[in-house]
């Protein structure tokens, strides 16, 4: 029992002491041994930091045997210096939670019984997991094509297609507010009304801008939307107005995706329909990218990629099985 309980000193075991010596005094003679301590840590937590040892156990010695050329420069780094790797990680949990303060954080710590020091060290712990488990995973994932073309979405833009677009915007909801604000009692405005109303104003608007108008005056002067306009009145920001950041040809609907498809770099059209109002589109610019020409470049970003959730469930239980962690825990 005193062997499997000592095994619950997670972080660096400190050089070999008796399981009497004391760790903790009050007056009046108590006090709390190393062994006591150890089996109040086993009643509370039971198997589970056990577990969790043995896997530690089991990792460390499954990225021994890896050849880890080829992974995420920062899990290399991660292996070869975990104590500069922790200090980074708390330097930016730090940063996060308490504006970079570190006496802040302390007195946080303070209020929890805990210390830096034991802060730091559990911090290690946790990212060396982490980056043992990115290791094994990025050096044992498979390429595939479905994987490889998800990659080529993400970096090269849908169907290898990126594109810069700026609209203006009409909404049919403003317009039919507005109607209705001009209509007799009882006067119906109809969709249909509404649709007409919308489309007229945005083809007289497209005119302005075929006749020479700048995008950013013609977003100042027609959009719905409220961020945009205040952009184009901004010299600074006046060449973004209207500008769809990330767009990925999913955003307003399958005509405004086909539209901006079809058009060339610098072209203008509209209005297109969607369905809460009218678009107006500007394609700033195209880039056009093969996945063929891509393909090496995508495997080393396959190989580098954060493991995912279900990635690190599947060599969870592959270790189990492997190092039958779940038999050692019930003897």
């Amino acid at each position: 029992m005193t062997a499997l309980l000592t095994a619950m000193l997670l972080i660096q075991p400190s050089p070999q002491t008796p399981d009497q010596e004391v760790l903790a005094r009050l007056p009046g003679e108590i006090a709390v041994t190393r062994i006591d301590y150890l089996e109040y840590l086993y009643k509370v937590f039971g198997h589970v930091r056990l577990e969790e040892l043995l896997l530690d156990r089991a990792l460390e010695r499954e990225v021994g045997t890896l050849d880890l050329d080829g992974i995420a420069p920062a899990v290399q780094a991660g292996l070869r210096d975990p104590q500069a790797r922790s200090r980074q990680a708390l330097k930016t949990l730090v940063d996060a939670n308490h504006d970079g303060d570190f006496a802040a954080y302390d007195r946080y710590l303070a209020r929890t019984g805990r210390t830096r020091k034991g802060a730091l060290r559990s911090l290690q712990t946790e990212t060396l997991r982490r980056d043992r488990i990115a290791a094994i995973i990025q050096v044992h994932r498979q390429s595939s094509e479905p994987r490889l073309r998800r990659l080529f979405d993400e970096h090269y833009g849908v169907d290898g297609l990126q594109v810069r677009v700026r609209h203006i915007y009409q909404s049919f909801d403003k317009v039919h507010r507005e109607l209705t604000a001009h209509a007799d009692p009882g006067e119906k405005i109809s969709e249909k009304l509404v649709d007409a109303t919308v489309r007229q104003r945005m083809q007289t608007l497209l005119l302005t801008l075929q006749d020479g108008s700048s995008f950013a005056t013609a977003v100042a002067q027609g959009s719905d939307d409220l961020q945009a306009r205040q952009q184009a009145k901004d010299p600074r920001t006046a060449k973004d107005a209207g500008w769809i950041r990330n767009y990925r040809f999913q955003r307003f609907g399958v005509e405004f995706a086909q539209t901006v498809r079809s058009m060339k770099s610098g072209e203008l059209r509209g209005p297109v329909k969607a369905a809460h109002g009218y678009h107006i589109i500007k394609l700033e610019t195209l880039k056009q990218t093969r996945f063929e020409d891509v393909q090496d470049e995508l495997n080393k970003l396959l190989k580098i990629e954060p493991a995912s959730l279900a990635e690190q469930r599947q060599l969870r239980e592959r270790l189990l099985k492997k190092y039958q962690i779940t038999e050692a825990l019930r003897k």
